[in-house]
């Protein structure tokens, strides 16, 4: 029954949002000869041709890919898919402080991708993961692919506000494989670096923009579910049926009051006592990017002291590996003369560096209006769909 609101995964609902790769699905009423039979979800299988749709294109058998463990193949022939697998987790055996293991590490898996699916997992507090219920794909024959990792039938989720997954460390499994990278500070700031991006400042898993992610999902089959209801309701519970109007809305009313509310600031507190967050805070903007004009006074403040570094070329005000600045002490206030990513960091006084805000300002640009667009060609016959 689709009472669990977890709506076919937290992470297909969230994934996507945070530039992942998951399995799209589609609810529908589904009739066996003539019967009703309840609602379902019809969704992709994130196998060999999932992959070649969505990654680097090409044949699905230029693809192999693993799910649950790294010695269960998707893919034919299995030996290949089971050793291409292995080959990646081997090098994060590797002492990956050390810079080439890192490199090396990350050129066959693709880090800030899989950093993103391990903070959905974690997000959604999936208790049904990762011994099984995930799968991996890469592209053997590529230049420079890398291995992903996909999001797959993630119900368990969604339960408590305070249900802390980050404990999990299964070996060779994603959840080992995270640990293991959390060995390297470069590693630690990319994930770092995402938790910032998505749990400040509306970022997709901040209280307001997943409460708006999980209605725009729940309107789909908000009314529906009523049928699922009477076909199914009275399954579990003789005499007693679960109903729309109670258990349905009793557990969006939880959601919606409670676990969206209180989640993100309890999974960065998660983060933070393992040690996957820094604790010197992020410097603050006094304004979140956009449109300004030419020469606005950009302001950053520093909740935790230190000194801010930032650069105005897209380049990071931390220098890989080495730990140096390569940033420009902020003093004052910034002119934005031009169209720039402000990026910035704080470093402690004992030498830690803060997670990276950004923000895009786009300075000078007039908005579109009626003066000044004008459409210049009609595509008439356009190409058919993909």
């Amino acid at each position: 029954m689709l009472f669990n609101l977890s709506l076919s995964g937290c992470q297909k609902l969230l994934h996507g949002p945070l530039g992942g790769t998951a399995p799209h699905g589609r609810h529908m009423h589904v009739y066996l000869a003539g019967i009703y039979w309840g609602m379902y979800t019809v969704h992709e299988r994130p196998d060999d041709n999932f992959a070649a749709a969505y990654y680097h294109g090409g044949d699905n058998r230029e693809y192999v890919g693993v799910k649950h463990s790294g010695n269960t193949a998707v893919t034919a022939p299995s030996s290949i898919a089971t050793g291409e697998f292995i080959r990646m987790t081997n090098l994060l055996d590797r002492d990956l402080r050390v810079r080439g293991n890192f490199e090396a590490a990350a050129a066959r898996l693709d880090l800030e991708d899989f950093a993103k699916y391990m903070i959905v997992n974690y997000y959604c507090g999936n208790t049904d993961w990762d011994h099984h219920n995930w799968y991996a794909s890469y592209n053997r024959m590529q230049p420079g692919a890398k291995w992903h990792f996909h999001s797959w039938d993630a119900e368990h989720v969604l339960k408590s506000a305070s249900a802390d997954e980050t404990g999990t460390n299964h070996a060779n499994k994603p959840s080992g494989l995270h640990n293991q990278l959390m060995t390297s500070p470069e590693y630690r700031l990319i994930f770092s670096d995402l938790v910032r991006r998505e749990f400040f400042n509306r970022g997709n898993l901040t209280p307001g923009v997943v409460r708006t992610h999980y209605l725009r999902r729940l309107g789909t089959i908000n009314e529906a579910v009523r049928a699922e209801s009477a076909r199914w309701g009275d399954n579990k519970r003789l005499g007693q049926p679960y109903l729309r109007g109670n258990e349905w809305l009793a557990e969006r009313s939880r959601l919606l009051g409670s676990y969206f509310p209180n989640r993100t600031g309890t999974v960065l507190n998660q983060f933070r006592a393992r040690g996957w967050y820094p604790a010197t805070d992020a410097p603050n903007f006094d304004r979140y990017g956009g449109r300004v004009a030419i020469g606005h006074q950009l302001s950053i403040t520093s909740p935790a002291g230190g000194t801010i570094y930032y650069t105005l070329d897209g380049r990071d005000p931390r220098q890989a590996f080495t730990g140096s600045a390569a940033g420009t002490p902020y003093s004052g206030p910034l002119a934005l003369e031009s169209t720039a990513t402000v990026k910035a960091r704080t470093r402690s006084d004992g030498g830690e560096w803060s997670a990276l805000t950004e923000a895009l300002f786009v300075v000078g640009a007039v908005e579109a209006d009626q003066t000044n667009l004008v459409i210049s060609e009609i595509h008439y016959r356009p190409a058919s769909p993909t």
